[in-house]
């Protein structure tokens, strides 16, 4: 039987424990289907690693892992390719895109589309076109306050603002090729912050299928559906008032920690299975016929 070759591709020093983990669990299910894994670390000047990425077998499969390195591999063996990371990672113009679809709070990115500043209650969050880990997140409630944080070099290459949504809850859903492997809701450090990001404090556990929120899966998935990703961590709040479910972003390189005492975790699992079955099925988009419950968006290879 012909190997499999599954080679990651992080960038930078991002993802390392997932990446890790998933490999260990790939290596420790090789049998019967021959999966090999390698791994390596991208950069902008190229590919670096103690090994000099040189492309992979015909057969082989390279995971892009938040990377966008330039490499000799065909599309169509690419799980992300590097133009839909490019995508998700221009966050204001996603942001603009889920606004049309009506899939994220009311967003705008110029001065003329502020009609709010007489109109009572109404806050803004305004940040930057690009932007991670919660970092440069500003609140702000008058004309004044905004044109002080356009001011703010990270705002220099342009900027976004959207409606401040008061939550009550935050998920992030694991979709592979349109469907859902696994689901994690955010327990922040601190609720009365706006972001609710790990690296903020806090933490993620997994939800039993029982309890995936339909809405929340329904709108993780039609936002998927315009990323142009193959897989993906998509951030959706549920807002206090009227429990309605908002796209925050996608994360090409979704994190998947290791448990606590170094171990494989579930996500981990979950996520490697999904890449398994693309090796054998190919990436082809899976569609989701409705959202009466779990059975009708979760991956096939999580079943």
């Amino acid at each position: 039987m012909m190997t499999s070759i599954i080679t990651f591709l992080r960038r930078g020093g991002l993802g390392s424990g997932s990446v890790r983990g998933m490999s260990a669990y790939l290596d420790s299910t090789s049998n019967p289907r021959g999966i090999s894994v390698k791994n390596y670390q991208g950069s902008v000047a190229g590919i670096q690693r103690n090994d000099y990425f040189t492309g992979i077998p015909d057969h082989g499969w390279l995971v892009r892992w938040g990377c966008t390195s330039v490499t000799n591999v065909p599309l169509s063996r690419q799980i992300n390719t590097s133009d839909a990371i490019k995508t998700v990672n221009d966050k204001r113009g996603f942001r603009l895109w889920l606004h049309e679809h009506n899939l994220c709070p009311h967003t705008v990115d110029n001065l003329s589309d502020f009609e709010f500043w007489h109109q009572a209650g109404i806050s803004w969050v305004v940040r930057p076109a690009t932007h991670a880990q919660g970092r440069n997140l500003f609140v702000i409630n008058s004309e004044q306050e905004l044109l002080n944080v356009l001011h703010k070099p990270c705002m220099a290459r342009g900027w976004y603002a959207s409606y401040l949504i008061n939550k009550s809850a935050e998920y992030r859903v694991y979709v592979v090729s349109g469907k859902v492997a696994t689901v994690a809701q955010k327990t922040p450090g601190d609720p009365t912050q706006v972001a609710w990001n790990v690296h903020q404090g806090g933490r993620f556990d997994v939800l039993p299928r029982g309890q995936w929120p339909m809405e929340v899966c329904r709108v993780a998935i039609e936002s998927f559906k315009g990323s142009g990703l193959d897989f993906g961590g998509v951030d959706v709040m549920v807002g206090q008032e009227n429990d309605a479910a908002y796209c925050v972003e996608i994360n090409s390189a979704p994190s998947l920690p290791l448990l606590s005492d170094g171990s494989v975790s579930y996500r981990q699992k979950c996520m490697a299975k999904c890449f398994k079955y693309i090796t054998e099925n190919g990436k082809d988009t899976l569609e989701v016929d409705g959202y009466n419950g779990w059975r009708d968006v979760i991956h096939p290879a999580v079943l």
